[in-house]
This record gives structure tokens, sequence and C-alpha cells, in this order.
């Protein structure tokens, strides 16, 4: 629909746009050099230049109701840091049959859960119930169908005369 309803790619948009484009502050918890590094360390991956195009693409949730961005690490010298976050197609995942609430990852050998520490799950609930039917696309479909079918039959009576 964001690719074909002009509208809603606009209120989409501008929804998605206005919260990363917020300013993000940091604190450590407490004066514990522990605490200060780790903040200093949050500081670093949220102050990179992508960063706002990789929030950006989490807040996919507010339409779909669901987003999961893989987190892609950096592992050299030893240690773990997030090099960057790399959105998924949502049509590489489904909700578990039996909660319709845990995420999984579709793949060649069956549905997987995803890994920990591996992805950024954000589940935009514009209304209440399960995740898959709590974005804002779904309330929108509906007028999104008529009005692409209408414009459908306009094409085809112009066709005809």
């Amino acid at each position: 629909m964001e690719e074909r309803n002009e509208h809603y790619a606009g209120v989409i948009g501008t929804r998605k746009r206005q919260v990363s484009s917020l300013e993000i502050t940091v604190e450590a918890v407490s004066d514990s050099a522990d605490d200060i590094r780790d903040a200093d360390l949050v500081r670093e991956i949220i102050e990179r230049d992508a960063f706002r195009d990789e929030l950006f693409d989490i807040l996919d949730a507010i339409g779909k109701g669901f987003s999961a961005t893989e987190i892609i690490w950096d592992t050299s010298e030893g240690q773990w840091r997030p090099q960057k976050f790399k959105w998924r197609d949502p049509r590489w995942f489904r909700f578990d049959d039996l909660d319709q609430e845990t995420l999984l990852l579709r793949g060649p050998n069956g549905d997987e859960p995803l890994k920990p520490f591996g992805w950024v799950r954000h589940f935009g609930k514009a209304k209440s119930g399960i995740p898959i039917r709590g974005g804002l696309a779904r309330g929108a479909a509906w007028a999104f169908l008529f009005k692409s079918f209408t414009m459908k039959d306009w094409a085809i009576f112009c066709e005809a005369s």
C-alpha cells in the first residue's frame, strides 16, 4: 500500500520520520565505571550516520504491526559490537500458530525461532490484539482496496468509451 497509495505513504512516512528524528539521549544508570562504559557504547552506536535510517526501518512496525531487524555483529578483536542493523522483509517471518505472538523465521527446513541477541523486534500496537493485526495498515486496507478497485473500474470504463 505504501507504494500505491500516496496518502497512506505520507501518513506512515511522517510518523516514521518524526520518531526517527527525535533527539536520543543516553545516561549511565550509575557512576560505576561499567555503567559509564556501557552508556558510552550505546552512544557510539546511536551516533553513527546510519542509525537514523536503521531506526526508520525498525519503525516499519507502525504500519505492519511488527518489524524484524537483524543485528549484524562485528566480532573482530574478540569483542561483540553491533556493526549495523539490517531491515528484513516481513515476508521472511510468521507468527507461531499456538500463541500468535512468537515471531518465527521462515527457512528451507521449516520455521525456526529467532536467534537470541540477533534481532531487534518491534511491535507497533495501533490497537489491542495479536501483533499481526496491530498495525495501521490493517485498518487502512479496506479503504485502499475500495479505492484501487474503483480506479481500475474507471480505467476499464474509459477504455470502453
